[in-house]
């Protein structure tokens, strides 16, 4: 059975997540797709970016006319493109500076228009509404190069998956299961994927998963060589990773380009 490799938040070990480096690197690894989040700015623009809180993955606490605390639905898009996405606080990423947070169709348009690499795209925020994404994804033609997945803390996450369905042909989308939330795999549309917290998983469950219920089964965040090897062996056909660089020597050590440099995870 084929397994296929996503990079989380783009190549995220390796350059600040989200950001539009860490996206080109992971469509030049080869990576099947690329996992993004996107919460909503003040005037209602998909903004790609993992917390909702400014501080940890910007430079906002140190600058000027920002300060520490602020959350990404407080300002608008001009006001969060002022930010640097790649001046953390710790300087781990000062290399790549500056990097603005991008749009959701700037990120679109990097990795699926001009990458040739599929995305799976995440919606944090339980108040961002099904409608604005799906005419993206319309609009940009990207329909059957996307898979749409929402954070699973969120109470209607997987309603707001069903929507996405209804309005979007030909998208696919992916209901989260994890440890702390719970839910019914039955409640999920055949034929779709399941994204599962990856330490979540066995053997038994994969299969009653893709058997029973009908779904493509998904594991998110697996970084180390054990659990990526772990999880094929149970049958996953998806694995999203921090270090996609890693996971693909693993899986694939005789595929051409590994010994280039590019893949020096």
């Amino acid at each position: 059975m084929s397994i296929v490799i996503g990079a989380h938040r783009g190549d995220s070990g390796f350059a600040p997540e989200n950001t539009l480096a860490a996206f080109r690197q992971a469509v030049r690894m080869g990576v099947a797709f690329v996992e993004l989040d996107y919460h909503v700015s003040a005037d209602d623009q998909m903004v790609v970016i993992h917390d909702a809180v400014l501080d940890r993955t910007t430079d906002a606490v140190g600058r000027t006319g920002f300060g520490a605390g602020l959350r990404v639905r407080d300002l608008e898009r001009r006001q969060l493109q002022q930010l640097d996405a790649a001046d953390w606080p710790g300087r781990t990423w000062h290399p790549f500076r500056p990097a603005r947070i991008p749009t959701l169709q700037e990120a679109l348009e990097e990795i699926v228009l001009r990458g040739g690499c599929e995305c799976m795209i995440e919606r944090k925020p339980g108040h961002a509404d099904a409608g604005p994404l799906c005419e993206l994804i319309r609009t940009l033609g990207v329909e059957s190069k996307v898979i749409i997945t929402s954070d699973s803390t969120e109470a209607d996450a997987w309603d707001f998956l069903d929507e996405c369905l209804e309005l979007v042909e030909g998208v696919r989308v992916a209901y989260q299961l994890a440890r702390e939330f719970p839910r019914d795999p039955r409640q999920a549309r055949r034929g779709q994927y399941i994204d599962c917290q990856h330490d979540l998983l066995s053997s038994e469950l994969v299969a009653q998963l893709r058997q029973e219920n009908g779904l493509h089964v998904f594991a998110w965040t697996a970084n180390e060589s054990e659990d990526i090897r772990r999880l094929r062996q149970m049958g996953v056909e998806g694995i999203t990773t921090d270090y996609p660089g890693r996971a693909l020597r693993e899986l694939f050590p005789d595929r051409p380009g590994l010994e280039s440099g590019l893949l020096r995870q």
